[in-house]
């Protein structure tokens, strides 16, 4: 089992970046996964560029364009890395690493919140059999994965409350960024302040 986690993320959130390299990112690399981040080039490249940890794929620094990066993505995977799953979401998470490693997603080829017949973007994880039929597939919009994986009779394991991909709400009503007890990866954790606290707690 050899896991990598592929973080998209803005041009414009290096702070953002620089957190999760000394937190949930640091737990991932200690369990022995390579981790790295997707950014968008529009200077014109015509093929993926990596950086250290950074890999940079043609396209536009918009949420619009996530679908392209995706693309882009995929074909990395299948041509330059040896893995055997591979977990792709967003930047503004944080992650029970611990919990996460231990919640079964390698026994299934496709796993995350099952949103309605297709895995919410905020994280999910797929076995390199499926993203090498993605990966000629093409399109890597999440509706189409899950048009795609229900043709191929591909079940979608639920992660059952694990990966929330919604923001969490306190007894006011309004959005926390905290990481609940029981929850692997929540999404909506906006800044490098809010990551790290929950990483502390996590912790202590």
């Amino acid at each position: 089992m050899k896991l990598i986690t592929c973080i998209r993320s803005p041009i414009g959130q290096k702070k953002r970046r620089d957190m999760i390299r000394s937190t949930w990112g640091k737990d991932f690399v200690s369990q022995g996964c390579e981790v790295f981040f997707i950014l968008a080039d529009s200077s014109g490249i015509t093929k993926p560029i990596v950086k250290n940890d950074k890999i940079y794929t043609p396209g536009t620094d918009t949420h619009g364009d996530l679908t392209n990066r995706m693309i882009w993505l995929f074909r990395f995977l299948i041509q330059n890395k040896d893995f055997t799953h591979a977990l792709i979401m967003d930047d503004d998470c944080s992650v029970n690493v611990e919990l996460f490693m231990n919640s079964g997603w390698h026994e299934h080829d496709a796993w995350g919140n099952n949103n309605g017949g297709y895995l919410s973007g905020s994280a999910a994880v797929y076995s390199k059999d499926i993203i090498k039929k993605l990966n000629h597939a093409m399109c890597k919009d999440d509706l189409a994965i899950g048009s795609f994986l229900r043709s191929w009779k591909v079940p979608l394991c639920n992660s059952k409350g694990l990966v929330r991909p919604w923001p969490l709400k306190d007894e006011n009503g309004k959005d926390t960024s905290l990481l609940p007890e029981g929850c692997a990866i929540q999404h909506y954790v906006r800044t490098p302040e809010q990551i790290f606290n929950n990483h502390k707690k996590l912790n202590s």
